[in-house]
């Protein structure tokens, strides 16, 4: 398969995947609710798939390098489905977060080991399109799955809608023989370290580089995650604004975001990391200080685009220079995203701090002083 035609696999995946977490997003509100659970419920469900995320994210790395990603990818992806069509059979909230956790432990592998095998092939692709795959995957969960989901759910009940997205996840699996020549021929299906584990688990957590650009993509992730969750309080409650206009700010932010990552990679190359990122952090900033200090509905429009430009960019910049790390690429992609998956984690936490003791506005100008002590460190030359 010619590095084109492989690009465009791992495109359609990524779209297929994100349409599945689309729709899941919108279908896990509802029927959480239709089982009596509170508005504070439902946020405590969301968090415990999240953290099941977290705890394969790292393990999942070392069973890609062991094992090669088409074997872990079609495994989980077999498990994932039969999970997310098992979901409507959960009738008490207990039942339905336990299930949701594992299901956030599959589906983060799932993920983690697309992006190995992405990685593992980027020099074929070229690094300025390194932010591809996750651009992809913001088409499918932003765009495509809720409006899908919202057809779903005018037109079906929650049984047909989870065995929807079960077909939606378990598909590419069963077209490996297809596929699995893309994840097969990218990572080995044999560890290529022959160190003892301990000792591959020291060297993993001893390496300066995939830290720095972890924490350098998890500051700006973190920030993201609160944009999305404060900007709607924002519009509605401070501005008085309709529920309608929210939507079209998230949706003008994510915009910008995709187009970011999908034509900001043309940059990588001609421009230092360095240089990269401060133009990332800038935009951030400017972002984030235009929506807490602005006045009107134009100003929140332009101050989310520049937002999302920054995000994206800073995606494809950490994409472009993780994929230029040495090493096998499960474990160094399990980590990566353990790491940023804690930034998107702690950022509404953090967020919802601010807006606790200095109110809502402060939940975006509170990042500017973490995103600026992030960019500095961007700034220091690398060893």
């Amino acid at each position: 398969m010619t590095a084109e035609r492989l690009l465009i696999a791992f495109i359609a995946v990524s779209i297929t995947g994100g349409m599945a977490g689309g729709i899941l997003q919108l279908l896990m509100p509802l029927y959480a609710s239709s089982l009596a659970v509170t508005a504070a419920g439902v946020g405590a469900i969301r968090g415990v798939a999240q953290f099941g995320g977290l705890l394969t994210s790292l393990p999942g790395g070392f069973l890609i390098d062991r094992f090669g990603a088409r074997w872990v990818y079609g495994v989980t992806s077999l498990l994932d489905a039969f999970v997310i069509a098992a979901v409507p059979r959960c009738i008490t909230p207990l039942s339905l977060t336990s299930i949701l956790f594992l299901e956030g432990a599959l589906g983060t592998l799932r993920w983690t080991t697309i992006n190995s095998a992405f990685f593992s092939r980027l020099e074929s692709f070229g690094h300025g399109r390194a932010g591809w795959t996750r651009a992809s995957l913001a088409i499918g969960a932003n765009f495509i799955g809720p409006l899908a989901g919202g057809i779903l759910t005018s037109y079906t009940g929650f049984s047909t809608g989870y065995i929807a997205v079960a077909i939606m996840v378990a598909f590419p699996a069963l077209l490996l023989p297809v596929v699995g020549r893309s994840l097969s021929g990218a990572t080995c299906h044999v560890s290529i370290e022959t160190a003892p584990f301990k000792e591959q688990v020291r060297k993993l957590l001893g390496n300066v580089g995939l830290w720095r650009i972890a924490l350098l993509q998890s500051t700006g992730i973190s920030s993201n995650s609160a944009y999305l969750v404060y900007v709607i309080i924002l519009t509605v409650s401070a501005f008085g604004y309709s529920p309608v206009v929210a939507s079209y700010l998230i949706a003008v932010q994510g915009i910008a975001f995709v187009a970011s990552m999908f034509w900001g990679g043309r940059f990588v190359g001609n421009f230092s990391f360095r240089t990269l990122y401060s133009y990332a952090y800038g935009l951030q900033i400017f972002g984030l200080v235009g929506t807490g200090s602005a006045t009107s509905r134009l100003l929140l429009l332009i101050s989310g685009a520049a937002f999302g430009l920054g995000s994206g960019l800073l995606t494809t910049i950490s994409f472009s220079r993780l994929g230029t790390l040495p090493g096998a690429k499960g474990k160094l992609s399990g980590l990566f995203f353990l790491i940023t998956g804690c930034g998107v984690a702690l950022g509404p936490l953090y967020g919802g701090l601010l807006v606790q003791n200095f109110g809502i506005r402060a939940a975006f100008t509170g990042f500017v002083p973490v995103i600026a002590l992030a960019a500095m460190v961007a700034a220091i030359p690398r060893r």
